[in-house]
């Protein structure tokens, strides 16, 4: 996963956390983490699509998508996991490169 940078980012677009562990390069749109987590906590929120994944792979486009489906379990012998599954959100994606132009060329202020 070295190559790879993986981040939870909440509703409004705030990083919560980046992913160490519980991401594969095989299955890029599911995270598996400690329910206890930073983002274990922030997936518990059922008030609709509360997060988007990117994914940042060398010489590649990021990937971008969001909540689709969220669960718990409790693997044998270990804490209980929450298990998120995200869906391409190409527009979502494209509006925020569009964005990020825009405050890279001075157009519009980052807070």
């Amino acid at each position: 996963m070295s190559d790879y940078t993986v981040r939870v980012w909440d509703r409004d677009f705030n990083l919560i956390d980046s992913v160490t562990h519980g991401w594969r390069a095989d299955d890029p749109e599911t995270i598996c983490v400690p329910a206890d987590s930073e983002i274990g906590q922030a997936l518990l929120d059922k008030s609709g699509p509360n997060a988007y994944l990117t994914v940042d792979r060398p010489g590649q486009p990021r990937w971008c998508g969001r909540t689709q489906q969220v669960h718990f379990s409790r693997p044998f012998g270990r804490g209980m996991l929450t298990t998120a599954r995200f869906m391409d959100d190409a527009p979502m994606f494209a509006m925020l490169e569009g964005i990020a132009e825009l405050v890279k060329r001075g157009a519009v202020q980052a807070e």
